[in-house]
C-alpha cells in the first residue's frame, strides 16, 4: 500500500511521524513524505522519499503575530502554511495517489487534499491537551479554500494515534488509538562518555529545537549557560546540554561539569541522566518519560502548558511558570528532584505504561485497514 505523510516545516512535528513512517516502510510499504523545498533536507535525513509541495515558507513567515490570544493565533498561523501547501499537497496526492494520508494534527493540507481525492487519513497527534481554538481558527482561516471545495469545514480524521501514557490523557483523547512512543533524534552521532558510569548526578537541559530558533537565540543561550553554571557550583552535579551546535559554539568558557553543549541524540543522553529541565515540548517530556525521569518544566508556548500541567499532576516533576523561573528557583527544583524519590517513582511508573503500549509496527495492520 501508499502512505502519504505530511507535516508542518518543524523539526518536532517531524520527529512525530519518522518512527511510524519507517515502521510502515520496514512492513513493506511505499511511504512519501510532502513538505515545503526549505524543509526537504531535514525529511532527507530522516532517511524517507521526500516530495515538494510548493516553495520555501519560513516559520516566521506563516506564524507572525495576530490578535484573539496565543492558541487562536496558532491556529491562523498553521492555516496559513496550509493555504500556502494545499495546491501542491493535492497535486503530490493526485500523483501519488496513496491509499492513506497520515499528518501531524496542525498540518492541515494533507487532511483537506485526502477528502477532496476522497483518501481515507489519519491524525497523528502531540501534546496532551485539546487546544481546540487551533482547528477553530485554522477552519475561519481556510474557509475560502474549504468552500471551493465543497466542504462545511475541517474534515475529521478516520483516526486518531496518540503517544501519551493513557493515564495522562485528557478526556478528549478517550478514543485515541495508543502508539508506543519511540524517540527520533535526527542525524546526532552517540559521544562513548554516553555509555560510561558516571560517578556524579547528570542533568539534561534543553529548549528543544523551536525556541532556540524563534524565540530569540540569544536569549536561550544565556539562560542555559547561566543556569548550567549554577548547577555545576550548586549541586555538584555535571550538565548536559541539548542545543543546536551553532548555538553551543558561542558559548565560551564553559564550566568544566558541563560534560557537553552540542545536538546530541536526545534519547540516549536523557537515558543517560537523573533528571531533565526542559521546555515541555512534547517530543522531550515523552523522551524523558520513557526513560523513566523526572523533569523540570518551564513551558513557553503552544501544548507546552497542558503538557508541564498533566506531568505535574502525574506527580513526575516540577513545573515553574517563565516569569517564576529564576536561575534559583530552577536549581532548587532540580534538587528536590534529586533528593525526593516519589518524583523518579511516578516517572518509573510512567516510563512502564508507554512500554506496555502497542509499537508503531503493530500499529501497521491497523493503517491498513484504513485504507477499506
Amino acid at each position: 500500500m501508499r502512505f502519504l505523510f505530511t507535516t508542518a516545516v518543524l523539526p518536532s512535528h517531524l520527529y512525530a511521524l519518522v518512527p511510524l513512517a519507517w515502521s510502515l516502510r520496514a512492513a513493506g510499504h511505499d511511504v512519501l513524505v510532502c513538505t515545503l523545498d526549505n524543509f526537504l533536507p531535514t525529511v532527507q535525513r530522516a532517511g524517507l522519499p521526500v516530495t515538494s509541495c510548493g516553495p520555501a515558507m519560513e516559520f516566521a513567515a506563516f506564524m507572525r503575530p495576530l490578535e484573539g490570544g496565543m492558541h487562536r493565533a496558532a491556529g491562523r498561523g498553521w492555516a496559513r502554511l496550509a493555504a500556502h501547501t494545499l495546491p501542491g499537497t493535492r497535486a503530490v496526492v493526485e500523483a501519488f495517489r496513496p491509499d492513506v494520508v497520515v499528518h501531524e494534527w496542525t498540518e492541515f493540507a494533507g487532511p483537506i487534499a485526502a477528502c477532496a481525492a476522497g483518501t481515507p487519513w489519519v491524525e497523528v497527534r502531540w501534546g496532551v491537551g485539546p487546544l481546540p481554538e487551533y482547528r477553530s481558527a485554522a477552519e475561519e482561516e481556510l474557509m475560502p479554500a474549504l468552500a471551493a471545495l465543497g466542504l462545511p469545514g475541517l474534515p475529521l480524521p478516520r483516526t486518531v494515534i496518540d503517544p501519551w501514557p493513557p493515564s495522562m490523557r485528557r478526556p478528549h483523547a478517550a478514543a485515541h488509538r495508543s502508539v508506543r512512543f519511540v524517540a527520533y533524534d535526527e542525524d546526532a552521532c552517540l559521544p562513548d562518555w554516553l555509555l560510561a558510569a558516571r560517578r556524579r548526578p547528570r542533568l539534561c537541559v534543553t529548549l528543544g529545537t523551536v525556541l532556540p530558533r524563534h524565540a530569540g537565540p540569544a536569549t536561550a543561550l544565556r539562560f542555559i549557560a547561566t543556569l548550567a553554571t549554577a548547577v555545576v557550583s550548586r549541586l555538584d552535579a555535571e550538565v548536559v546540554v541539548g542545543v543546536y551546535d551553532d548555538l553551543a559554539r558561542r558559548w565560551k568558557n564553559r564550566p568544566a561539569g558541563v560534560r557537553h553543549a552540542g545536538w546530541l541524540p536526545l534519547a540516549q543522553a536523557i537515558a543517560a541522566s537523573d533528571a531533565v529541565v526542559h521546555h515541555g515540548g512534547q517530543q522531550t517530556m515523552l523522551t524523558a518519560l520513557a526513560a523513566g525521569l523526572p523533569q523540570v518544566v518551564i513551558p513557553h508556548i503552544a501544548d507546552q502548558f497542558d503538557n508541564a500541567d498533566a506531568l505535574v499532576a502525574a506527580g513526575a516533576g516540577i513545573g515553574l511558570a517563565r516569569e517564576e523561573a529564576s536561575v534559583g528557583a530552577v536549581v532548587k527544583a532540580c534538587a528536590e528532584l534529586l533528593d525526593r524519590k516519589s518524583y523518579a517513582a511516578a516517572a518509573t511508573a510512567l516510563a512502564e505504561e508507554i512500554a506496555a503500549q502497542p509499537t508503531p509496527a503493530d500499529l501497521v495492520p491497523a493503517l491498513c485497514e484504513v485504507a477499506g
